[in-house]
């Protein structure tokens, strides 16, 4: 999602995520706009030793990941600024290259797609140290579990806000939600909430923010989500708007 300035709600929502067990780890990781709501596990019995020095870790791969990124817009500024697809240059970091690519088919700029794309990389590289992993970065999600796990939808005012959740299945998964009417991400659409499933979280990141600016009404629902379903790599999406909801794909939802 892209970035705009402005206040925006408190992430309360997180103190009903993930709690610690045994097996399990969570910490929060925050350098500039990266604001990381991290949770770990493994069969065996989190160390203390891991609890130190993975947080420490993810810290430096954090702040190494932002300065490639920095450095890339310094050269071309054109790549944080612009709302379509830029030109593919030679030499691109490698997750520079993956949002420029992914960017095209959505028809949104790049940088649409950097909460999701710092979610996935933080998460692949945690992945070599945990079985699961979950990583939320304001409503960007990686998820790569052993286990099936259910991720509930926050929609503001909305009425279906926090009453109806998604069934993640025990894969790499890529959930996103862009919104009119919360947070700080610049959108162009009406919704309270645009939910976008994908293998790939840059991908749903960027469907998201285009999923979003495709609704100014409830009538715009049936084809905007009739578009994210034309877009290979997408699973499914989820639009709601006041008292109105539409989902479509292949996904699951629960009712709470």
């Amino acid at each position: 999602m892209n970035y705009i300035k402005g206040t925006f709600e408190k992430r309360d929502y997180r103190n009903n995520l993930f709690k610690n067990t045994p097996n399990s780890f969570v910490f929060l990781e925050k350098i500039e706009k990266s604001d990381l709501f991290i949770s770990v596990a493994k069969k065996e019995k989190i160390s203390l030793k891991d609890k130190q020095i993975i947080p420490q870790k993810t810290h430096y791969y954090l702040k190494n990941l932002l300065q490639e990124i920095h450095e890339f817009i310094k050269i071309n500024p054109n790549f944080k600024t612009s709302l379509v697809p830029i030109q593919l240059k030679k030499n691109m970091p490698e997750l520079i290259k993956k949002m420029s690519l992914l960017s095209k088919p959505v028809q949104v700029g790049p940088m649409a797609g950097i909460a999701g794309a710092i979610a996935e990389s933080i998460g692949e590289y945690l992945n070599q140290y945990f079985s699961d992993v979950i990583i939320e970065n304001g409503g960007d999600i990686y998820s790569n579990c052993t286990s099936e796990k259910i991720i509930k939808i926050f929609s503001g005012k909305s009425f279906f806000s926090n009453k109806i959740a998604l069934k993640i299945p025990p894969q790499k998964t890529g959930i996103s939600t862009s919104s009119a009417t919360i947070g700080p991400s610049l959108s162009f659409g009406k919704t309270d909430s645009a939910t976008v499933v994908s293998p790939s979280p840059i991908l749903a990141d960027l469907a998201a923010t285009a999923l979003g600016n495709k609704v100014q009404q409830e009538k715009d629902i049936e084809n905007a989500l009739e578009w994210l379903l034309s877009l290979d790599g997408i699973s499914g999406g989820i639009i709601t708007i006041g008292d109105k909801i539409g989902i479509k794909g292949d996904i699951q939802i629960i009712t709470l």
